[in-house]
């Protein structure tokens, strides 16, 4: 839940923060409903379910959703990076699209990539590097506006 909690405080607290990068965050459109017969939503609500609650809490899922809380935070200062496989095991990347879109429909500034692969450590592996680079770019500049203003 690494993406997941760097998203819920970044943009709970943006002005804490100068850049914000996740891989495969665990973004959901809407809390998954739970059929044995459904491998995936088991999957995801084992997932979840440490975090809000068995059953799956609505209210504290709300509360503490990135995709809600980015709806209405002041997130034009910070700079926000993320990626997702296309084929995520748990789905996340319907919701990382689902952010994706939103923040371009508030005209907020960010990198979001979907590229081949699952949730797993060869996804984050093949794409830490980009996701290191933008925020080497992300500090630099702000050295530079620091050393000019001195």
């Amino acid at each position: 839940m690494g993406g997941y909690g760097a998203m819920h405080l970044a943009f709970r607290h943006p002005e804490l923060f100068g850049s914000l990068g996740a891989h495969s965050a665990a973004l959901l459109e809407k809390l998954p409903t739970v059929t044995l017969s459904d491998s995936r939503e088991l999957a995801r609500s084992r997932i979840l379910g440490d975090v809000f609650g068995s059953p799956l809490d609505p209210a504290f899922w709300k509360q503490n959703d990135p995709l809600t809380i980015a709806r209405t935070a002041s997130l034009a200062e910070l700079q926000i990076y993320f990626d997702c496989g296309s084929e995520d095991d748990f789905g996340f990347d319907a919701g990382a699209v689902a952010l994706d879109k939103m923040l371009g429909s508030r005209h907020i500034p960010h990198e979001f990539y979907l590229y081949p692969g699952g949730h797993n450590w060869v996804y984050v592996a093949d794409h830490l590097p980009a996701l290191l680079q933008f925020h080497f770019r992300v500090f630099e500049s702000a050295s530079r506006r620091r050393n000019s203003r001195e």
